[in-house]
């Protein structure tokens, strides 16, 4: 999503795939019977330490490289909230494209999700990510008072604020709708 909100020379190497159990299920079997793409590695949620993830498939096709991410929760979107900074809460689904945190991610600032880090290893984890988005040009902070035009921000009420609880629905959220093809079946996007 990075690339395409950003308008990023950053060419991605994977696409994330997020369904609930029976979606996943049903996007796996299309994906190697239709698709041939092959699982080459499944990693539980016990080794995922993240706890809207049930279990991360990893498919494979030539050179390209899909991560089927299963969560607990109906509706896929949720896990988006649970990640580790605000760069990456954004998704593609197949009516749109959703941005939680547009006034941060348009000017290439992050910020932490520090709810998130239930363990040591959520935590190094994190740092990993951190360094890579820095490393394409994003200005990470821990806090959002560390950025500039948002040093005297509420906390908990300002939008661009991890510590606010935010939805799919608020309208400081960006989404762009893609138009609807009649008969497109949503596995027809690959």
């Amino acid at each position: 999503m990075i690339p395409i909100l950003l308008d990023s020379k950053f060419k991605p190497n994977d696409l994330d795939v997020y369904a609930n159990e029976q979606g996943g299920e049903d996007m796996l079997a299309h994906m190697h019977d239709e698709e041939e793409f092959k699982s080459v590695k499944t990693i539980e949620s016990s080794a995922a330490s993240y706890t809207r993830i049930l279990r991360i498939h990893w498919l494979v096709k030539e050179d390209h490289l899909v991560n089927l991410i299963i969560v607990p929760d109906d509706n896929p979107m949720v896990a988006i909230f649970h990640f580790h900074s605000t760069i990456v809460m954004n998704c593609l689904t197949g009516y749109g494209v959703f941005c939680a945190y547009p006034a941060l991610t348009l000017n290439r600032k992050s910020i932490s999700n520090t709810g998130v880090f239930h363990t040591d290893e959520s935590r190094r984890r994190a740092d990993t990510c951190y360094t890579k988005y820095i490393s394409r040009g994003i200005e990470h902070q821990s806090h959002l008072r560390h950025h500039g035009r948002w040093a005297h921000h509420q906390c908990g009420t300002d939008k661009s604020c991890p510590a606010t609880i935010r939805s799919m629905h608020d309208e400081e959220s960006l989404w762009i709708g893609l138009p609807s093809v009649r008969g497109l079946h949503s596995y027809d996007v690959f």
